[in-house]
């Protein structure tokens, strides 16, 4: 009988009489008489492995160069227009001539020069035209001409009544008698009324006066205004001429005398000459 014969490349069984694999192609050895050979076990053939899909071909993105190439030439054009137009703008500025000037009548004219002649340029010389004045009428005389009355500024003070000049009328002068005008401040924000009279004091001797005027009611409104002391006083005798210091004060129900503040703090004081 004779022994099963395996191939001793891929293990399958084969005829006796066959010289090469029925499966896997390779030569086989001749039956021998040796210890039958024991099968060997059948080693699966790999397959060959497929080759890796090939990626998909992307399309390439058609680019547009003709579009782009029109919208840069579109952005020149623009751009050399403004150019073109602000060029243009300043050329014609500077080459407006420069609009007259009005002058008022009774001045004289000149003809202003453009700033923008050209260094080499001579510009014309300017024309002074003088009006035609109308014949001066002759001046007022002193006499003819109103006399205004000073009005001295308001002073800003504390609430009170206070004197801020006196003015004495006619001028001071030895033998004459002189009046007195004081000039009062009403800061209380009513009418006031006292009784007030001025006092003479030789600079000297200012602790006891030297004259004085009659004392006499005054009714005195908001704010500054000139109004007479009741009475005169008068310098006789001869001699040159002397110095004095007038205070104006008013007298309570006791006749006692308080004299008046300036705005500006202290007690008012007038001091004048007397003359011949």
């Amino acid at each position: 009988m004779d022994e099963a014969r395996f191939c001793e490349h891929c293990g399958a069984p084969l005829a006796a009489d066959t010289r090469f694999c029925e499966r896997c192609g390779q030569p086989v050895a001749p039956t021998a008489q040796s210890a039958p050979l024991s099968p060997k076990a059948a080693t699966p053939i790999a397959s060959p492995a497929a080759p890796p899909a090939a990626p998909a071909a992307t399309a390439p993105r058609p680019t547009n160069h003709g579009l782009i190439f029109a919208l840069v030439i579109v952005g020149m054009l623009v751009a050399l227009g403004c150019l073109a137009v602000g060029v243009f703008g300043f050329l014609f500025l500077q080459s407006k001539p420069a609009a007259p000037v009005a002058v008022p009548v009774g001045t004289s004219q000149v003809n202003l020069v453009p700033t923008h002649l050209a260094a080499t340029d001579t510009p014309p010389s300017p024309t002074t035209t003088v009006e035609p004045s109308a014949t001066a009428a002759a001046p007022p005389t002193e006499s003819n001409l109103p006399q205004p009355t000073p009005v001295p500024p308001t002073l800003a003070a504390p609430p009170g009544l206070y004197v801020s000049a006196l003015r004495l009328e006619p001028g001071p002068t030895r033998g004459v008698d002189i009046g007195f005008y004081p000039m009062f401040l009403n800061t209380t924000g009513g009418i006031q009324t006292y009784r007030v009279k001025v006092y003479l004091y030789r600079p000297e001797n200012m602790r006891n006066s030297f004259g004085e005027t009659s004392a006499g009611p005054i009714t005195i409104p908001v704010g500054s205004t000139e109004q007479k002391v009741l009475g005169a006083w008068e310098l006789g005798g001869g001699g040159g001429c002397e110095d004095f210091v007038a205070r104006v004060g008013w007298l309570d129900d006791q006749n006692r005398i308080t004299f008046f503040d300036a705005p500006t703090g202290g007690t008012f004081e007038s001091r004048f000459p007397v003359c011949p």
